[in-house]
């Protein structure tokens, strides 16, 4: 007896996609799913698992994408010594996709050029030397189709922190 929604024709079971066996009683759910750009599907539950740098239901999405753009921040920064505290408005940045790596992307951001690894939904910076001695750090994340990035730009007696929500431009 033809199972799982299979109809019998002439006394044989035509199986819908997925599913084999004399009866249609087995069921692949990897048969009927084509996972992009290396990933695999688990026989289990039949999801994508992507590799590292993709992303969505059949790995078709680059992680690093998501980032790409150039912006206007708004928010406000925090300095040390206070003689430049207070609201930023309009701060322009862009990111870039890496050449060579589908799992960085260019940061550029106060006339300097960094490079950023991503993680799942968020970009780090990790402590990069820019010009004028200065160093810098940070993170980034998407969140309501919003990009908020938090910029730590140091040099021994001076620390600003720079916190942005920012909007594609």
């Amino acid at each position: 007896m033809c199972q799982n929604g299979s109809e019998c024709v002439e006394g044989v079971c035509e199986c819908l996609p997925g599913y084999f066996g004399e009866d249609c009683e087995y069921y692949d759910p990897c048969s009927v799913i084509i996972c992009e750009n290396g990933g695999t599907c688990d026989d289990w539950d039949g999801e994508c698992h992507c590799l590292e740098g993709y992303e969505g239901t059949n790995c078709e999405l680059e992680e690093r994408e998501k980032f790409v753009g150039s912006y206007l921040g708004y928010g406000y920064r925090d300095c040390w010594p206070p003689f430049s505290d207070g609201a930023e408005s309009g701060v322009p940045f862009s990111i870039e996709p890496h050449a060579t790596d589908i799992t960085k992307v260019w940061v550029h951001f106060d006339g300097q050029v960094f490079v950023a690894e991503i993680e799942g939904a968020e970009l780090f910076m990790y402590n990069q030397a820019g010009t004028a001695n200065y160093n810098y750090s940070g993170i980034a994340n998407t969140y309501d189709d919003s990009l908020y990035i938090s910029i730590h730009k140091y040099y021994f007696d001076y620390d600003c922190n720079f916190q942005l929500k920012a909007a594609y431009q």
